[in-house]
């Protein structure tokens, strides 16, 4: 599209936990670690295609040690519901660009 900006484009470049609150493992019966992993796969590779295509500069990029699944999170317990440290570096993330 011809009328699209890139300079206000933000890739928030997150993976799936297998852990919970920096140490415990994620309930396998849920969330089995072959299903994080797969999920994981797809995610690089999708960033990696917009990494091609898109500015480093409009990527919110993490630590490791960010993603970490929260058991108390409003929504429930999930790969991809993390800890509040997460979310209070993607709001300065955001507000700094």
């Amino acid at each position: 599209n011809s009328h699209s900006n890139p300079n206000k484009i933000l890739i928030n470049k997150v993976f799936w936990s297998n852990k919970i609150n920096y140490n415990l493992p994620i309930c396998e019966k849920k969330y089995p670690q072959d299903f994080i992993l797969k999920n994981n796969m797809k995610l690089k590779r999708m960033y990696n295609y917009l990494e091609k295509r898109i500015d480093e500069k409009n990527f919110i990029n993490y630590e490791e040690n960010t993603f970490y699944s929260n058991p108390n999170h409003k929504w429930g317990l999930s790969p991809f519901h993390y800890i509040d440290k997460y979310y209070e570096e993607l709001i300065e993330n955001i507000l700094n660009t």
